[in-house]
């Protein structure tokens, strides 16, 4: 693990549990087992780093959205392979998911690296537009599509998270055809 990686580990670690400005560099240096100066050689602003860190989880949940995605032909497919490795994803990095939970609206993240951030989600966008021009998705803003998605989803692992004795793959499923039953056409 490179230093850097060291040290957005850190921070994922440090800022869910002690928030943004509870966490100075210092701390996050001390945790990552790096000099401060060495922190500031890769990030030289506390905010630098928050923003890096929220593109690295965003670009790991996006890599974990498109694997083998391309072997789902139906809208129906493709929603449900995103949906559940969404949940799964959520449920096997509970910081990851955490923080994206508590820093996706955060004064703390840049603009430039929120709309980078959601360059890596564009292939979900075009998955809705094309569900809405076969006509399996009802025919409402894709934006709406994603928001009720993106609540069902969250709704669904805070649960696993929370009762992880009760969440199977028969809850996995049940949630998503409820979450299907809010977006399809039918």
């Amino acid at each position: 693990m490179t230093k850097s990686d060291k040290i957005l580990e850190a921070a994922l670690k440090l800022f869910i549990t002690d928030g943004f400005h509870g966490t100075p560099t210092s701390k996050i240096a001390k945790e990552a087992g790096v000099a401060n100066g060495t922190l500031f050689h890769y990030f030289s602003t506390k905010e630098i780093l928050i923003s890096e860190l929220y593109l690295n989880v965003k670009k790991h949940l996006s890599n974990y959205l498109n694997h083998n995605l391309d072997m789902c032909k139906t809208t129906r497919e493709k929603s449900k392979a995103i949906c559940t490795k969404w949940i799964r994803w959520g449920i096997e990095n509970p910081d990851k998911f955490t923080f994206f939970q508590q820093f996706a609206n955060s004064p703390f993240i840049n603009s430039i690296s929120r709309e980078e951030g959601a360059k890596n989600f564009e292939f979900a966008f075009e998955i809705i537009e094309e569900g809405i021009s076969n006509g399996s998705l009802i025919d409402i803003d894709k934006y709406l599509i994603i928001s009720i998605l993106f609540g069902a989803i969250n709704g669904l692992i805070h649960f696993a998270l929370e009762f992880p004795e009760k969440f199977d793959d028969d809850y996995l499923e049940t949630g998503f055809r409820m979450l299907w039953r809010s977006i399809a056409n039918i």
